[in-house]
């Protein structure tokens, strides 16, 4: 069988090592496929370029190509297929890289020297993001990342159903005999399907995602970067203002000023991420797909813009980028609906604005573009429709922007249920809601398109470009919701006119620290905006308090689980090693169920079919609340194994896991007591049906 990692006693070392040996390999799936679409085509003159410009663009290539192609290839092909898509990639790699071995090395110069600090700055992201996710062992104690409660928990099975290589996927939640159709975003956790499938399944899904957190952010720095590099005039391609634009995606906004509240009133939340304003290290470390779809989605807007752009010498290169800003948006669909419901409309309203200027050739790009994307994205609409009842087609509903503390504090009295005289305050509160929101990147922003305003030039395409997508995106989230629960939409789509508001943030912070340094010599440009000594206090003020909102998001991710411990540590501890057992000794076809509710340490650490459980992402809510209404009882007042038995072939359960929040396990007479598990230990205790022992009873010997 071999040496698997994850069978390490410490699952704090296993697992921080799987996270860090998947960042490794997420290259192979997001820079060299890119990196030989790049070369072959020599897009923007791929070839010509430095190696660190090259890797940028390699990546936002992969971004917008490899999710979408990888789902075509294992739809309409197999699962197995994809592995020839990205062999071909590295092969083409491995030969470009044999044949540079014959040129000359590159000149030094002090773009490589400048490297070291990014590396650096790599380095340290992978080990803080790992840390940060990956389970804490303290003895015989398990104390998960609040991540890994509510979000990776879901999407951990996503990952183990299509390592199983079926398509169209089927959700690992809802299967009563028969599979349900997956109704899910799931581009990104393809990529760790193929990951975990190609490490022989030795990597669980889990570790996989932490890995994929990482590149999330990779992506979005990357795409900072080459925005800065390729869209704005060359005065503005210095090194420096690189390292700004990083370092401003670590800048929050001012809600944990409020944070100290919420210990001597009751009216606030300690916990930031929940509020509705994520910050992009929530962002990075909670739901890194959505993340990964606004890097699709921005390296689509950079390539169509590059189509148009003067320094793109020939037709080929023209269409290279249509192409290329198809298949991103297609991607971005499969990789985030909600984020791909705000670009849609950005782009309408650009091609409006380019038929308003009569700029006819932008408009027929985005046409073209569009078009790709729409025919690219035709088989997975189709199986997004198949697997959503009609009941489920209304997703998005009329709101307005709601900061529900500041409601609760300003108007404690209001009636919180009436949706007309909640959204008249909302409204109202709109201006401090953003301001709480945004602290910094309210200043800064403003800083930089008065000095634009003031100066003699005129504002380039690609800056007209962006002011639309930061109209837009910011429209649609103040007065837009996601339907489905939580506002997914409104959570996410920020991540849109964030990004713009970061661009537009770096010169003035740029020249912000070099006043502060008395460095002014380094930046012509930066210097030539000047802050008042009134405006430079309240700039650094908000830069601290953002840097202290990240660093408190980071602290609160990791400890607040510790502090306050979501389920029982020494349960969660057995839980996982009970599944570990499962996992290594018994089939993968096996069904399993739990009580059905949710249970983060179920979906965290289980690979097997679950037969119903809430998060079902598939099948019918009347479906599953007919399952539910029989299933549950097994774990509740049914002491008979005969009866237990009975709802087992009738929804065709192999193997039932019993815990202590059961309330069966409490009654000493009931069958938890009187039958013989195949499993067991001090919190849990796992039973074997008849239709297990028909078909599986030879793996336990």
């Amino acid at each position: 069988m071999g040496v698997r990692i994850f069978m390490l006693g410490d699952f704090t070392v296993s697992d921080f090592l799987v996270a860090v040996s998947a960042s490794c390999i997420f290259p192979l799936l997001l820079v060299a496929p890119g990196y030989a679409c790049g070369w072959i085509t020599n897009i923007q003159k791929f070839r010509q370029r430095r190696l660190v410009t090259q890797l940028l663009l390699s990546t936002a290539i992969s971004a917008c190509v490899v999710p979408a192609s990888s789902f075509l290839v294992a739809r309409i092909f197999s699962f197995q297929t994809q592995w020839y898509l990205y062999g071909s990639a590295w092969i083409a790699c491995i030969t470009i890289a044999l044949s540079g071995l014959k040129r000359p090395p590159f000149a030094i110069s002090h773009e490589k020297f400048a490297a070291l600090p990014a590396t650096t700055f790599m380095i340290l992201w992978v080990v803080v993001a790992t840390a940060v996710l990956v389970d804490l062992q303290l003895g015989h104690h398990l104390y998960t990342s609040y991540p890994s409660v509510s979000d990776h928990s879901a999407r951990s099975p996503i990952v183990n159903a299509l390592a199983d290589g079926v398509f169209p996927p089927n959700t690992p939640f809802f299967a009563p005999c028969h599979p349900r159709l997956l109704r899910y975003h799931y581009f990104w956790y393809l990529l760790c399907a193929n990951i975990q499938a190609g490490t022989g399944y030795r990597f669980d899904a889990f570790p996989v995602i932490i890995g994929s957190a990482v590149w999330s952010g990779v992506l979005i720095f990357s795409l900072l970067v080459l925005s800065l590099r390729f869209l704005l005039p060359e005065r503005f391609r210095q090194v420096g203002f690189y390292h700004t634009a990083i370092l401003l995606v670590l800048v929050g906004g001012l809600d944990v000023l409020v944070v100290p509240a919420n210990y001597t009133h009751g009216l606030f939340y300690a916990k930031l991420s929940f509020w509705p304003s994520p910050k992009w290290i929530d962002q990075f470390l909670w739901v890194p797909h959505h993340a990964a779809a606004a890097a699709a989605s921005f390296s689509s807007f950079l390539f169509i813009r590059l189509a148009m752009a003067k320094q793109t010498p020939t037709q080929k290169d023209r269409l290279t980028s249509v192409v290329i800003a198809g298949f991103g948006l297609a991607s971005g669909l499969g990789l985030s609906v909600w984020i791909t419901l705000t670009v849609a409309p950005c782009l309408v309203a650009w091609a409006v604005v380019s038929l308003a200027k009569k700029w006819y050739k932008e408009f027929s790009t985005i046409l073209a573009a569009a078009g790709i994307a729409i025919v690219l994205s035709i088989p997975y609409v189709r199986d997004l429709l198949a697997a959503s009842p009609a009941s489920e087609f209304r997703i998005v509903a009329p709101t307005v922007k709601l900061f529900e503390p500041i409601y609760k504090l300003v108007c404690p009295y209001a009636n919180f249920e009436n949706m007309y005289i909640k959204a008249i305050i909302s409204f109202a509160l709109l201006p401090l809601t953003y301001a709480i929101e945004l602290g910094f990147f309210c200043v800064a922003p403003v800083i930089y398109l008065r000095h634009r305003i003031r100066s003699s030039q005129r504002l380039t395409r690609d800056e007209w470009f962006y002011l639309t997508v930061f109209v837009v995106s910011i429209t649609v989230v103040t007065f837009v919701r996601s339907n489905l629960g939580n506002n997914d939409l409104g959570w996410r789509a920020i991540m849109l006119y964030q990004f713009v508001l970061i661009l537009w943030s770096v010169v003035p912070t740029h020249a912000l620290l070099q006043q502060v340094s008395r460095d002014m010599s380094k930046s012509m440009y930066s210097g030539t905006i000047h802050f008042t000594r009134r405006e430079r206090n309240l700039c650094l003020g908000l830069l601290a308090v953002g840097l202290l909102n990240t660093a408190y998001a980071v602290f609160d991710t990791r400890m607040r689980t510790i502090i306050y411990p979501a389920g029982d540590p020494a349960l969660v501890y057995d839980v996982r090693a009970a599944y570990q057992w499962i996992n290594r000794n018994l089939p993968r076809t096996v069904t399993l169920q739990h009580k059905p509710r949710r249970r983060f340490y179920d979906g965290l650490y289980g690979r097997r079919q679950v037969v119903a459980a809430p998060m079902s992402f598939g099948g019918s809510l009347d479906e599953y609340r007919a399952a539910e209404k029989e299933i549950d009882p097994l774990f509740g007042y049914v002491t008979s194994f005969d009866a237990v038995e009975t709802v087992a072939q009738r929804y065709c359960i192999d193997l039932l896991f019993v815990t202590p929040e059961a309330r069966v396990w409490r009654n000493k007479m009931s069958w938890v007591w009187t039958e013989t598990p195949i499993y067991e230990n001090a919190h849990v205790r796992v039973f074997a049906t008849r239709r297990f022992e028909q078909a599986y009873s030879h793996t336990l010997h």
